[in-house]
């Protein structure tokens, strides 16, 4: 969700993995499908006329608006849901804020819903470019999914893989 240069970099990086992408956007904005390569569509929408219909048990969701007003409200809409990952940009005191503030709103929400929260989205490996962070957040989607802790390959004595 977001159609900034960041949210490219991400969808350009998760395509080169096959994986299906679908952008939301504002819907003011004039973003299209040709802005946003690997892409199955581009839709402008909004936070309160959004319906999630797609949401299965390995879908992933980042939420790049950079707004943290815009953000807020697209998690309160997908507490309805139940993406197995629900990556937000933003500084790491954003969160507390966001779960108090969520709380506030959707007073019965699922602890295990806030478990797929992860913001700031992304592993810690030093990204700073728009490109080493969509790097990073597609790494931390893949452990998820994965159900595996990252750690560097070379603490491994054996096999790779089983």
């Amino acid at each position: 969700m977001g159609g900034e240069h960041d949210a490219v970099k991400l969808c350009k990086v998760a395509a080169t993995l096959g994986w299906e992408i679908d952008v939301i956007t504002s819907a003011k904005d004039s973003k299209q499908l040709k802005d946003f390569p690997g892409a199955n569509s581009v839709i402008g929408n909004t936070p309160e006329t959004i319906e999630f219909t797609n949401i299965e048990e390995n879908t992933a969701i980042v939420i790049m608006n950079h707004s943290y007003v815009q953000d807020l409200k697209y998690v309160i809409e997908l507490a309805k849901h139940n993406p197995r990952y629900i990556g937000i940009l933003g500084a790491p005191k954003r969160r507390e804020r966001l779960f108090n503030e969520l709380f506030e709103f959707v007073p019965d929400i699922a602890y295990e819903f806030l478990d797929h929260i992860y913001t700031p989205a992304g592993l810690h490996i030093g990204a700073q470019t728009p490109e080493e962070i969509a790097v990073s957040i597609v790494a931390e989607i893949l452990s998820v999914i994965r159900k595996k802790e990252p750690f560097s390959l070379r603490k491994i004595n054996g096999k790779i893989h089983n």
